[in-house]
């Protein structure tokens, strides 16, 4: 085993020679849900776009999470699947 952890996929830039490795968002958002789904999580790596002019490393994340109600909570899995939980209250 070589033990090496994937913390990034970089989105790429538009940069001269690098053509062939441009995909759309959207595209890079299919391939990490694709992972999620057949990978340990511990081998998933974070999706991440690097912001111009030094604004850094920002995740770009599929966000399973669709609608947070006070009682329940919508959510799509990595497979485009639609759910609901109960959004559990202490109050009596």
């Amino acid at each position: 085993t070589t033990r090496v952890k994937p913390y990034y996929i970089f989105h790429p830039k538009t940069v001269k020679g690098t053509s062939h490795f441009w995909v759309k968002i959207e595209e890079g958002m299919e391939i990490m849900e694709s992972l999620r789904g057949r990978t340990s999580g511990l081998a998933i790596p974070t999706y991440i776009i690097n912001g111009p002019n030094g604004l850094g490393k920002t995740p770009i994340m599929p966000n399973y999470m669709l609608c947070l109600g006070k009682d329940k909570a919508t959510f799509r899995n990595w497979q485009g699947e639609f759910f609901e939980v109960e959004n559990f209250s202490h109050d009596a």
